[in-house]
């Protein structure tokens, strides 16, 4: 028999339509909305979204998990710095890429990013390799727009730039996971979560949030933080099992292994490649 297209993460949806199932909230709401009390964007939604989130991330931290790293993530056509000026610093964040002056909405970071690794760099349309960049490490230099991107640094969620003269593509390697939210999305059926198998584990986080909320029966908000526990737990395991199929080994003494030192040789995991428009 036919079965549908396999999903490796859960959409936003399919979490809600879990809480609202465990929070008995599955009547139909006002204007057709899901929901009565628990809908998308009831006041409560997205606190109780982001507790859930940064609780997931820290108790996976906890039992050891290593997020799975993304590599060749290219975001094309990046434009120059629009003014002329060493105390303006170019920026690519998940809203957008600002370069001085204005905010070009699609030249934004993969919204899985959660610790960029390594960044580099060309100059747009020429199809030649990328160069590596280096990262700042007490702030960038106050500089003119050069030819090419200066140094990058990780600050606010958001990479700040040296500014380009030339339009430019930037390629990253970086940490995968899920940031908090800082609103709710348009549509939650779009709206991936970037983790794993994280459904239960989110909905009964979030659950037992809302019983709290209401005072509910002790009893029922022990069973959802028992369950949210457990779910966390499984994932873990899964993670782990998945990690320990990987041969590792230690760096050599003072780099220059396979990798050349760029930490290639530590046995990091590789990831997905993918491109961003």
């Amino acid at each position: 028999m036919p079965i549908g297209q396999p999903q490796l993460f859960p959409t936003l949806d399919q979490i809600m339509q879990l809480v609202r199932s465990m929070s008995r909230d599955t009547f139909s709401g006002v204007g057709g909305q899901q929901g009565r009390i628990f809908t998308n964007d009831s006041p409560f939604t997205l606190p109780f979204l982001n507790e859930a989130l940064d609780w997931m991330n820290r108790a996976l931290r906890n039992e050891g998990v290593t997020f799975p790293i993304r590599d060749n993530v290219i975001i094309y056509q990046i434009p120059p710095q629009a003014i002329n000026e060493p105390a303006v610093n170019v920026r690519v964040g998940f809203d957008g890429y600002f370069d001085g002056q204005t905010m070009h909405g699609t030249k934004k970071l993969p919204g899985d990013l959660m610790q960029p690794l390594v960044l580099q760099q060309r100059v747009s349309g020429t199809q030649l390799p990328f160069a590596r960049m280096s990262e700042a490490q007490e702030g960038l230099i106050s500089s003119f727009p050069q030819q090419f991107f200066g140094q990058w640094e990780w600050i606010n969620y958001e990479i700040r730039l040296n500014g380009s003269l030339q339009t430019m593509d930037l390629m990253f390697r970086y940490v995968s996971g899920q940031l908090p939210l800082n609103t709710l999305p348009e549509d939650f059926t779009t709206t991936i979560i970037h983790v794993q198998d994280c459904k239960s584990a989110i909905a009964n986080k979030m659950a037992q949030l809302y019983a709290e909320r209401n005072n509910g029966e002790p009893g029922l908000i022990a069973a959802k933080e028992k369950a949210a526990d457990a779910a966390i737990q499984g994932m873990a395991e899964a993670y782990v099992r998945q990690q320990q199929g990987i041969n590792r080994r230690r760096p050599s003494y003072g780099g220059g292994g396979s990798g050349q030192g760029d930490g290639a040789d530590t046995g990091q995991m590789g990831g997905i490649g993918g491109l961003v428009q």
